[in-house]
C-alpha cells in the first residue's frame, strides 16, 4: 500500500471530538494578505452592487436559484477581504434582503 505524505490528512482516521466542522460564520484560517486601498475599494464596490441589486428587487433578480446561490457565494467570498466587523454587518444586511426575496417567491 502506498504511504501517505506527512502533510496529507488521514481520511479514515477517527474524527477529532474537539473539531467544530461548522465553525463560526465567516471564520478565517488566517488573515487576508495586505492589499492596497484601490483593491479594497473594488471589493466594496462589488459588494455594494450585489447588495443594491437585491435591495432594489421585488423578487429574486437572478434568473434562477443556481444564479442566486452563485451570487450569494460571490458575496460571501468577497467578505473575506474586509475587517471582521464590517464583513458581519454586510453579511447580515445581505442575508436580510435574500430572506425577503425568497419569501416573496
Amino acid at each position: 500500500m502506498p504511504r501517505r505524505h506527512a502533510d496529507q490528512p488521514d481520511l479514515f482516521a477517527a474524527p477529532d471530538p474537539q473539531l467544530n466542522l461548522f465553525g463560526e460564520s465567516g471564520a478565517r484560517r488566517e488573515p487576508p494578505p495586505e492589499v492596497d486601498a484601490a483593491f479594497m475599494e473594488s471589493i466594496r464596490r462589488q459588494l455594494d452592487a450585489l447588495h443594491d441589486k437585491a435591495a432594489k428587487a421585488d423578487r429574486l433578480p437572478w434568473r434562477d436559484f443556481t444564479a442566486s446561490a452563485l451570487a450569494e457565494m460571490q458575496f460571501d467570498g468577497l467578505l473575506y477581504w474586509l475587517p471582521r466587523e464590517e464583513a458581519e454587518a454586510r453579511r447580515e444586511a445581505f442575508a436580510a434582503e435574500l430572506d425577503r426575496l425568497y419569501e416573496a417567491g
